[in-house]
Formats: C-alpha cells, structure tokens, sequence
C-alpha cells in the first residue's frame, strides 16, 4: 500500500525528516529540513546536489507535507 501524503501542521517537529514543500497545493521542492524556527514559521531545506539550500515561510502560503 503506497503512503499518502499528509499535510504537516507542526513544522517543529520536521527537523531532520525528508518532506516535500507545496505553495497552493503545488510542490515546489522536497528535502531534509534543516532548520525550523522557534515560532514554528520558518524552516531551511538542506542543500542537495546542485539544489542550494532553502528558506520556505510560513507566511508566505507554503505548506509541509510528510
């Protein structure tokens, strides 16, 4: 049975694990997270190969999906 993704609320707990980011439902990257911030808003995508790292913010519409 093939896991379906869910959308993840509590970004905190993401540090570490491989997740995919979505903006309007759209994926726009997936990757490790890095970084989360205290307030749970803001959270770095490790670099990856050519992929640099990343900042993705909550308040800009971006989701987390596991």
């Amino acid at each position: 049975m093939e896991d379906v993704p869910r959308l993840e609320y509590d970004w905190c707990q993401m540090v570490g694990k491989y997740v995919e980011i979505r903006r309007e439902g759209i994926p726009v990257r997936t990757g490790l997270v890095d970084v989360v911030t205290a307030d749970d808003g803001i959270l770095w995508i490790a670099a990856n190969g050519a992929e640099c790292r990343a900042l993705y913010e909550r308040a800009h519409g971006y989701s987390v999906w596991v």
